[in-house]
């Protein structure tokens, strides 16, 4: 298994001990990606890829074409399993009341642990999309998923437990900066595939090792992670293997930045906006880490952009919104989630 894993994802399976998980990609020959995903190695020593479902088609064709000549099999999981994302301060505690506290996986991010509900065998991680620092996403039988379900709600009541949909998320993913296949990855703004360094989290998902088969594609990888690596030095670099990168955009002005809007730097045009809302905070009483939310909440309007690489943190930028040009900037990042349980807003000064 691990041969083909080397072969088709981007990051060291080698490396991945039983029971954690890492994020990977599932790159092209030309230095794209087909999707990104997380490689979950499961306490039965299965390994299971969780992908985008709306990739599912092109990610199992993906996978097949290149299975050849390796002592593999693939199962399609997507119907005889189910995924529940529980995530907030207090997960770890309404998870705890459903399937025990033994069941919990350990702090450390990415990590897996098995546990059981109703008969049924379920796998805890310490992975999510929210940007919460505490987060678990659970993997369990599609028959259980519904009881499951119920019971993390009547569990979480005491602690304000809502369900939400995908818009919730991709609020909560944007404002953590965490790319979205088909807005930050896949086809760009102007009909290209997107290099895969265009995504800052790429830097997470590759490992080049000469102890390893080379993945699909590495060569080109290998150019832009040089371009990446020059581009932090200072030094120059080849601007064809990376024209834009995706930035972090505060905007300034009143108003929504939404996917498609064109960014300006002066009066030059510099990128477009690939997601962009409005997104709700609490307002923090107290100070460092002891600081937690007050009762009050307030709105900031936010956006990730395909801008030019050479642009800084901090550059002032123009974003288009219905012919008005609203004032934005290159922020480092929305909020820092360095001091849990809470997800911190850094907020313009």
């Amino acid at each position: 298994r691990i041969p083909f894993l080397q072969r088709v994802l981007t990051n060291d399976a080698a490396l991945l001990p039983t029971g954690k998980a890492h994020y990977t990609l599932l790159p092209t020959l030309e230095g794209s990606t087909i999707d990104d995903a997380f490689l979950y190695h499961l306490p039965d020593d299965e390994y299971v890829l969780v992908a985008n479902a709306a990739n599912r088609t092109a990610d199992l064709a993906y996978l097949e074409s290149h299975r050849q000549g390796f002592d593999v099999t693939i199962d399609d999981w997507t119907t005889r399993w189910a995924m529940v994302a529980l995530q907030g301060p207090a997960a770890d505690d309404i998870y705890a009341r459903v399937v025990g506290a033994d069941a919990l996986p350990p702090s450390q991010r990415n990590a897996i642990t098995a546990g059981s509900f109703e008969g049924g065998d379920v796998f805890a991680a310490r992975t999510g999309y929210t940007g919460e620092p505490v987060a678990l996403e659970i993997i369990l039988p599609a028959e259980k998923a519904v009881a499951f379900w119920n019971a993390l709600l009547e569990a979480g009541k005491p602690d304000g437990l809502v369900p939400v949909g995908l818009g919730a998320r991709d609020t909560l993913r944007l404002e953590a900066g965490l790319p979205l296949f088909g807005h930050e990855g896949g086809i760009d703004p102007d009909g290209k595939p997107y290099p895969a360094y265009a995504v800052p989290a790429t830097g997470i998902a590759v490992k080049f090792s000469p102890e390893r088969e080379a993945f699909v594609g590495e060569e080109a990888f290998r150019k832009q992670a040089e371009a990446v690596r020059a581009l932090r030095e200072g030094k120059p670099f080849d601007r064809s293997v990376l024209p834009r990168r995706i930035r972090p955009v505060a905007i300034r002005d009143r108003g929504i930045a939404r996917a498609g809007d064109r960014v300006f730097c002066g009066d030059a045009p510099v990128g477009t906006v690939t997601s962009g809302t409005m997104v709700p905070y609490w307002i923090f009483e107290g100070e460092g880490g002891a600081a937690a939310p007050g009762n009050e909440q307030a709105r900031r309007a936010i956006a990730l952009a395909y801008l030019d690489t050479e642009l800084k943190t901090g550059t002032e930028l123009a974003v288009e919104v219905r012919g008005k040009r609203l004032r934005a900037v290159i922020v480092s990042a929305f909020g820092d989630t360095r001091r849990p349980p809470y997800f911190r807003p850094i907020l313009l000064d």
